[in-house]
């Protein structure tokens, strides 16, 4: 009868440890199906994805970018090279994007249940079986509690965060591979000594490997190693002699970490670079040491709350004024941070998890915290996705604690009542995530929630003002430019992007004006500076809009349109001190070869060549350029080409206006 219920039991957890992982599958899916049905967002998957030339093909050029690039603030080849490889296969699909990204969050959560599966045995002093069908169900729905709640929606739903997915699974994985090489390493085995030492050497050497390959990803994994610190004192003990474990000391753990620490140091520091690069990184002038910590103070509390009550979240929350900052919500926060950290060392002795838990959170959440404070972000739903994985750990235990109960053994309403609750809390994550995705889904939902959740955001009112202008809600628009400005009189994207709202409204003398303070501040600002010049042209004021142009492609030299009208200008204005053919040549050539099989860019050569009296190559240019419109049915462009044909045989150039 015991050998016929030993069996049964063993059954039992080997269901449960095929069901389990597929249930997570099925649920991470069902949560992020409206993700999969988003398309782009102009919120950096923009200039990071759709509009990037750099991942369209796999070229020298292209990879050796990827690897010295810090463009938009931040260095990670590898997140390139995936965008790349998806490009390659799918095209600029936004639906196959997105389905990558939840493949990766399904990938990092199966590699997630199962470092969950073993620190929660490890945590609970190994009473059980690790497959024990409790364990597994307890690790089950600590990977469901991560990958299933509304703070991840923003790392999986936003194509521009892939980083934190790919990321995730090669820190996750570098966990697991860490565990396994401490279990052969630290404890007796049935294997001879010297295979499981060489186990040993092999899961070490490949959870540096995958720590590296994280860091390519995001420089997030940077704390990983003091986070496996942590992981040794609590919940494997490695410093405690136990039956069939050995005990290791403080400096051998030390040492083991030096790898890990020497890549950790160098992804950090090129991050900072990449940070600073990019413009994104704050000085000390914009953002004192005082208020730094007080952001601190605050983002510690918010992961933690948001954790529990993952209510109200949106896309940014902006950093308030240093008084705000300052005041209520430092001295909240703080009161709640100290709080905390004296339970937490009050029950070191009863709840040792709850203290090793606090600790890796303030660990890994600490490269975000503000200290190196880069982006305009307070805090944001993204940063939470490594570093709240230890609450989801406790959880899980606490739920294997419930499983082992006297009670959940001996009260059958208890057992039916603690499973309602573990249903229930399922059951709202889920909804809230499919909820959450939603508001992912496009510019204008992403951005009504915006000024909903941030109403004193400048940032979240001009996006919200694009996404209305985008559905020719021009009233609305301008009315959330206009609050924009109010808040912040300097935002420069607003001031832009409200004078191309006044541009097309017929408004030109206000947009002028606009354009004008828009590049005052930052005169970077190329589609700026470009939509001027054409308003300054059709006012009759040439020659400031040929600087504005000039100034333009020197700034900005990759910006092919802009050279392109200002080769236009040159070439056929009729102002004879406007024109210069040698310039124009000079400017259209460099377009053609960034763009050989260009009809409208050969013309523009052609013209070109002609105003320097170089006829004969114009004519051949635009034959070329015939060919081209012909072979892709541009009957439309076929026709100018033609007219400018005739002109070039009879040795006329182009001329435009009076």
């Amino acid at each position: 009868m015991r050998t016929f219920r030993l069996e049964k039991q063993v059954d039992r957890a080997s269901w449960w440890r095929l069901l389990t992982p597929a249930a997570l599958v099925l649920v991470i899916i069902m949560a992020y199906l409206p993700a999969l049905m988003a398309g782009y967002v102009e919120w950096d998957d923009d200039k990071l994805v759709s509009y990037n030339r750099h991942i369209e093909n796999i070229s020298w050029d292209n990879v050796k970018w990827m690897w010295t690039t810090s463009f938009g603030g931040h260095f990670h080849p590898l997140t390139w090279w995936s965008y790349t490889v998806d490009f390659a296969l799918w095209g600029p699909d936004a639906f196959l994007y997105h389905l990558t990204n939840v493949q990766w969050h399904i990938l990092t959560a199966l590699a997630f249940y199962f470092v969950a599966r073993r620190l929660i045995w490890e945590g609970t002093n190994r009473t059980s079986d690790r497959r024990n069908h409790r364990t597994v169900i307890a690790a089950g729905l600590a990977a469901l509690w991560f990958a299933v709640h509304p703070l991840r929606v923003e790392s999986v739903a936003w194509i521009a965060e892939r980083r934190d997915v790919l990321s995730g699974f090669f820190y996750v994985t570098s966990i697991w591979l860490y565990l396994r090489y401490v279990a052969f390493h630290d404890e007796t085995n049935p294997l001879p000594t010297r295979q499981s030492k060489s186990l040993a050497r092999v899961m070490f050497v490949l959870s540096i490997i995958s720590c590296m390959v994280s860091l390519l990803a995001k420089a997030s994994a940077m704390t990983l190693p003091l986070v496996l610190l942590a992981i040794d004192r609590f919940p494997l003990r490695r410093h405690v002699p136990r039956a069939h474990h050995q005990r290791i000391h403080l400096r051998h753990m030390i040492l083991e970490k030096l790898p890990f620490l020497l890549i950790a140091i160098l992804a950090g520091v090129r991050a900072i670079i990449a940070q600073e690069e990019g413009g994104a990184l704050y000085t000390m002038e914009n953002h004192d040491a005082l208020a730094r910590i007080a952001q601190a103070c605050y983002g510690l509390v918010f992961y933690l709350q948001k954790t529990l009550l993952p209510f109200g979240l949106g896309p940014l929350y902006p950093i308030p004024s240093r008084e705000i900052l300052l005041g209520s919500m430092f001295f909240i926060s703080g009161i709640i941070l100290f709080s905390t950290v004296v339970a937490s060392i009050w029950l070191r002795k009863k709840v040792p998890a709850l203290l090793a838990v606090l600790a890796v959170y303030a660990v890994s959440v600490s490269p975000v915290l503000g200290i190196a404070q880069s982006g305009p972000q307070l805090v944001a739903d993204r940063y939470s996705y490594l570093s709240c994985m230890g609450f989801a750990v406790f959880a899980g235990a606490g739920v294997l604690q419930v499983f082992n109960s006297r009670w959940w053994r001996d009260k059958r309403e208890f057992r039916y009542l603690a499973a309602l609750m573990l249903v229930s809390i399922s059951t709202i994550l889920t909804q809230a995530t499919i909820v959450q995705c939603y508001y992912w889904s496009s510019d204008h939902s992403l951005w009504q929630r915006g000024v909903k959740i941030s109403p004193n955001s400048a940032i979240a009112h001009t996006n919200y003002a694009d996404a209305l202008k985008d559905r020719l809600k021009s009233q609305d628009a301008a009315k959330h430019y206009q609050q924009a400005l109010e808040l912040d009189p300097k935002d420069v994207v607003a001031l832009h992007h409200f004078g191309d709202l006044q541009r097309d409204a017929g408004y030109t003398e206000a947009a002028i004006q606009l354009y004008f303070a828009s590049l005052r501040i930052d005169p970077n600002r190329g589609r700026a500076s470009f939509s001027l010049a054409q308003l300054l042209l059709g006012k009759n004021r040439e020659k400031d809009a040929v600087v504005i142009l000039y100034d333009t492609v020197r700034r900005h030299p990759e910006y092919l349109k802009a050279k392109t009208y200002l080769a236009n200008v040159l070439s056929m204005h009729p102002d004879e001190a406007i024109r210069n053919g040698e310039q124009a040549t000079k400017l259209a050539s460099s377009v053609v070869r960034r763009t050989p099989y260009n009809p409208i860019a050969l013309m523009t050569l052609a013209t070109a060549q002609a105003e320097s009296n170089q006829f004969d190559l114009a004519i051949d240019t635009i034959q070329r350029a015939m060919i081209l419109a012909e072979k892709h049915d541009e009957d439309r462009l076929l026709r100018e080409l033609s007219k400018r044909l005739e002109k070039f045989l009879r040795n006329e150039p182009i001329r435009i206006g009076p």
